[in-house]
């Protein structure tokens, strides 16, 4: 007698300290009644194939199961997993690193980080304005060694804000899921699944939201307190320009979350009859914003066009490299002024 196979119909499960999420491509699907150590068992079998047979579980447990629509009877063995074609840390080497680093993603743990970023701030800008130059002209005289080892240095500070995401995350709901490497708004990014916040409160909500940016804004000021090469010196700034931004209230921001989850409620970014006084302060102050960042991108691309090929010595190969760099900044910059007229004329992308 063939033993019946079942398929597994979700990527990978999240569980918490409340329930369990469902992660099925970009989808989410939050259960609750289940028994834990069973989820668990479920998600290792999934992890070790597409389909199984599902001795291990009662018929009513399989029932259950395929009324939540987690397995399906149905099995295609041509269905590969969608967790395989994506760049990801898993959930397990998450949940294990930021278990291993759980006191700093605590109240005390955040406060103790942003008491060291504030003492690291005050200390750096004698050791920033002895020998600094613009970037600009930096980037026009370095090797591209150096510009490589500024890219990887940035890369590891964006790392360590999705782990301090990831170590909130623990915290608050028991669990979190993968870290992914994905496009977003025409530009590379880093993303951690953080979709078990539904089982933590709003000043749970809020400590997940700003752990990022502290552990990425700890990280960063405390290399620049030593000496180091300017290559490791830029990436560090790069990495505050960057946590700022993350910091600044435009919508899906880490910033933005944090306000939403301090008042209780999501805001629209509509500039054009919004449907409360709350939503038109936010919507201002959004768009104020917006203005300003345009405006110091076209400031920064000029500077990187113009100052770099006309007004440096540079040579044929580091000026296409200058003409390129330039044109992808113009292409990211368009791709999200775009994104956000749609946000301030209908409250939401299309």
């Amino acid at each position: 007698m063939s033993q019946k196979l079942y398929q597994f119909k979700f990527d990978d499960i999240l569980n918490g300290n409340d329930g369990a999420v469902i992660c099925r491509s970009r989808d989410r699907f939050i259960v609750r009644g289940f028994d834990v150590e069973n989820m668990r068992l479920l998600q290792k079998l999934r992890k070790k194939s597409n389909v199984s047979s599902l001795d291990m579980f009662s018929p009513e447990k399989v029932t259950q199961l395929l009324s939540v629509g987690l397995i399906s009877a149905d099995v295609d063995l041509k269905i590969e997993s969608s967790q395989s074609k994506r760049f990801e840390l898993s959930a397990d080497v998450v949940r294990h690193i930021a278990t291993s680093i759980f006191p700093l993603g605590t109240g005390k743990g955040l406060f103790f980080l942003i008491i060291l970023s504030l003492v690291a701030l005050t200390l750096l800008p004698i050791h920033l304005l002895h020998g600094s130059m613009s970037l600009t002209v930096w980037f026009a005289q370095a090797k591209f060694s150096d510009i490589l080892i500024s890219s990887i240095v940035l890369f590891l500070c964006i790392c360590v804000h999705e782990l301090g995401h990831a170590t909130a995350c623990v915290v608050n709901t028991g669990t979190v899921g993968a870290i992914r490497f994905r496009s977003y708004r025409g530009s590379p990014a880093l993303a951690i699944d953080v979709s078990s916040i539904v089982f933590t409160d709003r000043r749970g909500k809020a400590m997940i939201a700003l752990a990022g940016v502290i552990f990425q804004l700890a990280i960063s000021t405390c290399i620049l307190l030593f000496p180091l090469p300017q290559s490791i010196e830029w990436g560090c700034r790069l990495s505050l320009f960057a946590a700022l931004f993350s910091l600044s209230p435009l919508p899906k921001t880490d910033g933005y979350w944090f306000l939403c989850d301090l008042i209780g409620r999501q805001l629209s970014p509509r500039l054009f009859f919004p449907s409360n006084l709350v939503d038109l302060v936010y919507s201002l102050l959004t768009f104020i914003t917006f203005i300003f960042g345009i405006y110091s991108l076209l400031i920064e691309v000029k500077a990187l066009f113009f100052i770099g090929i006309h007004e440096l010595d540079i040579d044929f190969l580091r000026g296409s490299l200058f003409l390129l760099l330039s044109i992808y900044a113009s292409f990211v910059g368009s791709i999200f002024s775009w994104k956000m007229c749609q946000l301030f004329l209908f409250g939401k992308e299309k």
